[in-house]
This record gives structure tokens, C-alpha cells and sequence, in this order.
């Protein structure tokens, strides 16, 4: 092997180090084995064998050349498992049969060369390709702080998503046809799903380390689809005044939660942030002071001090499932202070959660509608009376999440959506001008820096329940509510438009254009 010293590790690059002689003839320590933590060299298949300690650069070997393509993503998850260690890394290409011995040597366990048939038994009796392909995706989900892993199957192999502040991005992981089955395999092993089903849907869960995991598999006629949504344990129980919604809005759900009892509302499509601003509330309330049991379909996050009842149909056995309606009666029999009612979808549920705001309950659940207006004729059209619904309702909020422009990279431009705006909303856009986010290293190049709640609230009154007692129509119900400074969601996105934190093009993405 060629000579090498500490002095030349800025100068080295994959091209300019050659090995001669073998691997296993290099003098490595412990001490440099011991700056990469186990679960990276293992599941990126990463080999450490100089260090150094003036520049902080870190040299490492592999046999997977994807690991070149991912060096960045590499070198912060070295800088966050040793901080103020490591300042950059070079990776170098070797033989997988010069790395394994080396490898297996320090880390006690060899190094499965994915390249081969990609089978999902274990490579010399110890890891299994799939398992490593698997371990990777999850460390590369939590690195680019995705909510959601997306595995599609395809007529041949299959592709991974994840999807990072509600839009979606292809990692440069590739699955081939031999890995995919496996893959499959392995991760319904991993959360205890039965791998012999395959033509039906299935769905469980996992802890691990700092996060929870929930798993939903879905047939297809070339493969089994499978997603995957992360909960940071780190992020549970967000405060409402850290959800950086508008103050007015912060304001109006405050006044709302002090009611003793009676039923609140979130609205909005799949992924618009109504679990979040529930799960806000409940902390808002406090389960020191109150008694707070939840029905959930699924349970998405465990809550210290929320007695969380996870809803369970067994087709076969209807005398042991827990329905919605079941665990909604039982909860009236635990002297609650609230009940977290996980979705409305039907009947039966809307009117036992009446019945419970009836009987001094605060209730909070969610509808999916397109806005708060529209939930007033969704409830009524399951068959609840107007009056009945509309007598204990507190409030109805309706949401949306926007992708929040990064502030590094906003340029000024002249959109296309412009032509879709009325001349109201054109004529508060000097020039036409808005601004977009280009990306750059600060957003990993994807011009969005988390996402930004906007909401429309109605907080009811006499007024406003004599106004709802009657089906009035979507133009003249915003007519009457601007009397009572209701908001729109359009309004709101749109303010945050011409500040330039959200993009006109995210905002017409995401939103029907307002005419009024």
C-alpha cells in the first residue's frame, strides 16, 4: 500500500490513492475505529483508517460506491454523532474482498455485499442485504427529516420517497427486482406483520431508538406498496405558540379552549396538521388538571398523561373488536375532562360525540372538508340535526400546511400564477413581484425550510349558530363571518405571500385562487 500520513489527508481524493498492498497491513486504532459510530459503519458499509486531528479529516474506505454519491449526507451524520470531532471526510473505493476481513475485524460482524443477488438471507450467516438496505433508508429519513418513507413497486424493482416538508424526493437508493420482495419482508418482520400476507392491507407499528414508526402496507398487482410515517419522540406535544400560526389565530384558539365544555373541530384534507394542533391543545389544557382520554384510528403518537385507546376491528370476532362507538361509550364511564375523538366519519360517532359535549365533556375531533365552512353541512348531512350540532359546537378550524420559502436562496420573480390572480390580490403585488426560493446548501437545494401553518377559524356565537341553523350558501356564509372578522385560508396564505415566506406558486398548489 502506498505510504501514508496524516500530513497528505487534505491532498488525498478516490483518484489519487491507490492501494498496493493489502488492507489488513494498515495500522489502525481504536481510537479512530471508535469517531464512527457502529450503526453508520454497519449500515453504510464505511471502514475508518486515518485521522487527522489538526484538520479534523477522517478517512475512510468502502466497497459501495454509493456511499461516494452520498458523502455530504454522510459527513453530517458523522458531525452529529461526534460534534466538534470531524470536519470533513474523504472515501475511498476497495475490493469487497480486501474490506470484509478488516472490516469484521473491528465491527465483529462482516459487511454483506449488496451488489450480489440481494437476497434477504443473511451474507455469511450475519447481515442480510435487504436488512442493510432497510437500515439505510430509515438513517436517511431521519437525516434529511423526512415524515414519510414511500416504497413503490414497479413491474421491475421498485422506488423510494421520502417526502420532506410535504413534498416529495427520490433519495439515490435503487431497489432492483431480487431486493424488492425482500425488502418487503424485512420490514414487516421489523413491526410484526405477518410476511405471508400479501393480498391484503396491513398496518402496525414500531419504537425505536427515538422515534415511532407506523407502517401501512398496500397490495398491487406488481408488488406490495409500503409507507412508512416517523414520529421524532423529540417533537411530541408541540406547544401552540411554538406552531408559528398567526397571532390573531393563536389568540382565537386560546379563547376557545376555555370553555368548559362542548366540541371543537379541525378540518382540512390528509397531512394539512390537524393531529399536530389537537395534540397542541391537549397540552395547552394540561393532563395535570385534566383527565384526557383519546380514541384513535390509528394511534398516531403516545402521549405521557392521554389514556390513548387504539381502535381494533376483528372481522371474526365483533364481541372483542373495539369500535369507535364502543371505546366513545366507555370513555363517558371514566369521568373524563375531554375526549380527543380521533375522525367523524359517520353517524353513529358524531352523535355519542354530541351526546358527550352534552354532558359537560370538552370533545375535539376532526372532519375532512375542504374548509371550516363546509363542516357545518358535512355534520348535517350524516344526519345530524342542525340544532343539535350547531348548539354545542365551540369552534371550527380549518388548515393547511405551506412550504415555507428558505430565506437563503429567495429571488424576486414574476410568476406564471400571476394570471390566475383577481385584480384585488394583483394590485397588492407591486410590479407583479414575488419571491421563490431557488435552493441552495442551507435547504439541501430544495428551496423549503419546514412548513408553515395557515388556518380559518369560526368561533361560534348566538349569531352565528342562528346563522348556520339554515343552509345560506358558501358566498353569503362568507359574507356574514366577515362581519365577524373571519379570515379566509386564501387570506392568510396570500399575506404570507407578499412577506415573501411562502411562494405564490405553493400557495396556488395548495388553494383554489380566492375570487372575492
Amino acid at each position: 500500500m502506498n505510504e501514508f500520513t496524516e500530513e497528505k489527508i487534505d491532498n488525498i481524493t478516490c483518484d489519487s490513492f491507490n492501494f498496493q498492498d493489502s488492507l489488513a497491513d494498515i495500522d489502525i486504532t481504536e481510537a479512530i475505529v471508535s469517531l464512527v459510530d457502529r450503526s453508520i459503519a454497519i449500515n453504510r458499509h464505511l471502514m475508518p483508517i486515518r485521522y487527522d486531528r489538526e484538520s479534523q479529516v477522517l478517512l475512510l474506505v468502502t466497497y459501495d460506491t454509493e456511499n461516494i454519491l452520498q458523502k455530504n449526507i454522510i459527513l453530517d451524520q458523522l458531525q452529529k454523532s461526534k460534534p466538534g470531532k470531524i470536519n470533513d471526510i474523504k472515501i475511498l473505493m476497495v475490493e469487497y474482498d480486501e474490506f470484509s476481513p478488516v472490516f469484521e475485524r473491528f465491527f465483529g460482524v462482516s459487511s454483506g455485499d449488496t451488489s450480489n443477488d440481494g437476497n434477504a438471507d443473511f451474507v455469511q450467516g450475519k447481515t442480510s442485504a435487504a436488512q442493510d438496505l432497510f437500515d439505510r433508508i430509515k438513517s436517511e429519513a431521519r437525516q434529511m427529516g423526512a415524515s414519510d418513507i414511500h416504497i413503490t413497486p414497479y413491474r421491475v424493482g421498485a422506488v423510494v420517497q421520502f417526502r420532506i416538508h410535504g413534498k416529495l424526493y427520490k433519495p439515490n437508493i435503487d431497489i432492483d427486482e431480487a431486493m424488492k420482495s425482500s425488502l418487503a419482508n424485512v420490514i414487516k418482520t421489523w413491526c410484526h406483520l405477518n410476511t405471508e400476507v400479501k393480498k391484503v392491507p396491513l398496518d402496525g407499528s414500531k419504537n425505536e431508538g427515538d422515534a415511532d414508526y407506523r407502517i401501512s402496507t398496500y397490495p398491487t398487482v406488481v408488488g406490495e406498496k409500503i409507507t412508512i410515517r416517523i414520529f421524532d419522540q423529540g417533537n411530541k406535544l408541540s406547544r401552540l405558540d411554538n406552531l408559528h400560526m398567526h397571532p390573531d389565530d393563536l389568540e382565537t384558539i386560546k379563547l376557545m379552549l376555555m370553555a368548559p365544555s362542548g366540541m371543537i373541530l379541525c378540518t382540512g384534507p390528509t397531512g394539512s396538521g390537524k393531529t399536530t394542533i389537537q395534540y397542541a391543545a391537549l397540552a395547552e389544557k394540561g393532563s395535570k388538571d385534566n383527565i384526557i382520554l383519546s380514541i384513535e384510528d390509528p394511534v398516531e403518537q403516545k402521549i405521557d398523561g392521554v389514556s390513548q385507546s387504539q381502535v381494533t376491528i376483528l372481522p371474526d370476532n365483533e364481541a372483542m373488536s373495539n369500535t369507535m362507538i364502543k371505546a366513545l361509550r366507555a370513555t363517558l364511564r371514566q369521568d373524563p375532562n375531554i375526549i380527543l375523538v380521533g375522525e367523524i366519519r359517520d353517524y353513529d360517532t358524531a352523535d355519542v360525540s354530541i351526546q358527550a359535549s352534552q354532558t359537560g365533556h370538552l370533545v375535539f375531533s376532526t372532519l375532512h372538508t375542504k374548509s371550516a365552512i363546509a363542516a357545518v353541512d358535512r355534520v348535517a348531512n350524516m344526519g345530524i340535526s342542525r340544532y343539535q350540532f350547531l348548539s354545542e359546537i365551540v369552534g371550527i378550524i380549518g388548515q393547511r400546511l405551506l412550504a415555507r420559502s428558505c430565506p437563503h436562496c429567495r429571488e424576486e420573480i414574476v410568476s406564471e400564477y400571476n394570471k390566475l390572480l383577481p385584480k384585488k390580490y394583483l394590485e397588492q403585488l407591486p410590479g407583479g413581484i414575488t419571491m421563490k426560493s431557488k435552493g441552495c446548501s442551507k435547504c439541501g437545494n430544495t428551496g423549503i425550510v419546514g412548513r408553515l401553518p395557515i388556518l380559518e377559524i369560526i368561533r361560534f356565537n348566538d349569531e352565528l349558530r342562528d346563522l348556520f341553523s339554515e343552509q345560506v350558501g358558501w358566498v353569503k356564509s362568507k359574507e356574514l363571518l366577515k362581519k365577524h372578522n373571519f379570515t379566509t385560508l386564501w387570506e392568510r396564505g396570500f399575506d404570507l405571500v407578499k412577506q415573501g415566506e411562502v411562494s405564490l406558486e405553493e400557495l396556488c398548489g395548495e388553494l383554489a385562487v380566492s375570487e372575492d
